[in-house]
């Protein structure tokens, strides 16, 4: 039975995204609104307030290291810290986007996740492939799939490169994003969906934010995100189990 819904969930997962391109194409974005043409490398540095259901606070230092070519490809690596709960490493993300040259209101995008818990004595390797297309100047939509591999071995550190445990499942990822504010210094997007970088959840637990940024020079962005998590979708049950907090300083160079 588990593998007979695995399979139906990829077929309904490759039809969405093959619906997204179709409605992509028939559906190009105001000018203007394409991807960031900057090029160059650029950092951030923040803090991470987590409250979930079940869990103690916690809180996080993180670091992102990112580059972004002249063919509108962009890499990104994460690095986080937890300093209370399950101290020491606790997330890596590596994130590698591009703009295909033929569809400039599109971008393909994969995200590989290694979450540590060592309190608990478990992690978990998760990769994500999503597509994501703005048919309007202030709206982004992001689609795909993700595979997540809990590893519940009985040690303080588990290999990012092991996958295919008993507990493996697949799923489908979505994100929409509305910009409700676009001045020369200020910034902010509401989002909803089940997919946020460093964040991959199933369709029963939805994701509910905004974020935004404030720039302090032509270089330099003091950013922050808010977000809840509600659980119980698909029963209509719903139930507030997650809330978070990011704030930090990103610099371009």
């Amino acid at each position: 039975m588990r593998d007979q819904c695995n399979i139906s969930g990829r077929r309904q997962g490759l039809f969405f995204i093959f619906l997204i391109i179709i409605i992509a194409g028939m559906h190009p974005p105001a000018k203007g609104s394409g991807m960031p043409q900057d090029t160059g490398f650029w950092t951030a540095a923040s803090f991470v307030y987590r409250c979930e259901a079940g869990d103690a606070n916690r809180i996080s230092f993180q670091d992102v290291y990112a580059f972004t070519f002249p063919q509108q490809t962009e890499i990104a690596l994460t690095v986080r810290f937890h300093l209370n709960e399950n101290k020491g490493l606790g997330l890596t993300s590596f994130l590698a986007r591009k703009i295909p040259g033929p569809f400039r209101w599109m971008r393909f995008q994969v995200e590989w996740l290694h979450l540590e818990y060592p309190d608990w004595n478990t992690g978990e390797n998760q990769f994500a492939a999503l597509i994501q297309f703005i048919p309007r100047r202030r709206i982004s939509i992001m689609a795909g799939m993700a595979y997540r591999s809990p590893d519940l071995a009985d040690r303080k550190m588990h290999s990012p490169f092991e996958w295919g445990h008993q507990m493996d499942e697949m799923n489908l990822l979505f994100n929409v994003n509305c910009i409700i504010l676009d001045l020369k210094k200020f910034h902010a997007d509401l989002f909803v969906g089940n997919y946020t970088w460093q964040t991959i959840h199933n369709t029963d637990h939805l994701m509910l934010g905004i974020q935004g940024h404030y720039r302090i020079t032509d270089h330099i962005l003091l950013g922050m995100e808010i977000r809840s998590g509600v659980k119980g979708v698909s029963g209509f049950v719903f139930s507030v189990n997650e809330f978070q907090a990011e704030t930090g300083i990103k610099i371009s160079f």
